[in-house]
């Protein structure tokens, strides 16, 4: 008889209890999240889409073991000299004919379901035929858990434990128009990856782009009339 393994997917949670000097007690899920926004064209404010948690894949956390002891696994995928610093879209976070049901990540995937496009400006890179955005500049931040008591830190900095990442696709960016301004053109969203690598930079490029974390989320329109803010955060 085969036994079905059960395997989490879709929230990476983590449960962390901490006993403060006074004797209270959390018991808080600590989770990686996504938030979606959208800002029109000339508007100033954003509209939150979508809120949703993310899931750190396998070769994330082998590459965060790896990289937490200095020592690489083998000479065959060093991964201890990389780091977080890339962001990509794709289209194949939801079944054919259900935008608005997305299809959980798996730990095991090692890539977007169905890699999208940017094909404008100067913030992305292409490897291996994929296309990847940088950051927004100054990010990412380290910014405070405002749950975490600070009875007994030495510092208030000990609650700094949130990095938050910040990517923004702008409105000549990621609509399907070959860089050729379309007005009719748009990309259907429905899943957003982390990625490390070896280089952060536009020239040269990265060598080696490997999948740190994977979101999906209910299908959204990209066209010229929209900016898309990804906010990212990710917690250790």
């Amino acid at each position: 008889m085969n036994v079905m393994k059960k395997e989490l997917t879709f929230e990476d949670r983590q449960i962390v209890v901490d006993r403060f000097s006074n004797g209270s007690v959390s018991d808080k899920p600590i989770l990686g999240k996504v938030q979606i926004f959208e800002r029109k064209v000339g508007d100033t404010k954003l509209y939150l889409l979508s809120d949703i948690s993310n899931l750190v894949v396998y070769r994330g956390r082998r590459w965060l073991i790896q990289r937490a002891f200095d020592k690489n696994y083998d000479e065959v995928y060093p991964y201890k000299d990389l780091f977080i610093s890339w962001f990509a879209i794709g289209t194949g976070g939801a079944p054919s004919g259900h935008p608005l049901t997305p299809t959980s990540p798996s730990l095991k995937d090692t890539a977007l379901s169905s890699h999208g496009v940017i094909e404008s400006g100067m913030n992305y890179v292409t490897v291996g035929g994929k296309e990847y955005h940088k950051f927004d500049s100054g990010y990412p931040e380290f910014t405070l858990d405002d749950d975490i008591s600070s009875i007994g830190l030495s510092s208030p900095n000990d609650r700094r434990i949130i990095a938050k990442i910040v990517t923004t696709l702008t409105a000549d960016e990621a609509n399907n128009d070959s860089g050729i301004p379309d007005p009719d053109s748009y990309q259907e969203i429905n899943e957003a990856g982390l990625f490390f690598a070896d280089r952060n930079t536009i020239s040269p490029v990265p060598t080696k782009v490997e999948m740190f974390a994977r979101v999906t989320f209910p299908t959204m329109r990209k066209d010229n009339q929209v900016e898309l803010v990804f906010n990212w955060y990710v917690f250790f």
